[in-house]
């Protein structure tokens, strides 16, 4: 039976969907110290919760442990958009807000090199989440 990653246990305690907490353990770093663990799990609370801040510290502490900083921007990316597709499940405004949020992503997404095939099934994953809401 594989150690699980002591990352594994606060990604699962935030009742995270299963496609977020294996994004996340797939690109931490294998020398992850322990305070850029801590730095990350704050990020990740308030990436969930309220805000798309990326703390300085975090992205020193994760570059010197070896992680690759496109990763770590392509995490926020996807936890923004997961936070605010919450959002508009309850307080939809107009199909607008939704179409804008998912070009944001999907531009950030091209941008920066990640697979296509894999943005598309995570937005997938997002919106059978949340499945009473259409983009208009």
């Amino acid at each position: 039976m594989a150690k699980k990653h002591p990352m594994e246990r606060l990604l699962r305690d935030r009742d995270l969907p299963e496609r977020l907490v294996r994004a996340v353990l797939e690109v931490l770093p294998a020398a992850l110290s322990d305070q850029t663990a801590f730095l990350l799990a704050g990020a990740i609370r308030q990436w969930d919760d309220r805000s798309n801040a990326m703390p300085a510290a975090l992205t020193e502490g994760w570059q010197q442990d070896g992680g690759v900083p496109a990763e770590l921007d392509r995490l926020r990316a996807m936890f923004r958009y997961r936070r605010e597709r919450q959002r508009y499940k309850w307080f939809y405004e107009s199909g607008q807000a939704m179409r804008d949020s998912e070009e944001e992503l999907r531009s950030f997404w091209v941008t920066t090199g990640h697979d296509v095939a894999d943005l598309d099934r995570y937005m997938a994953g997002v919106d059978a989440e949340f499945p009473d809401m259409s983009a208009g």
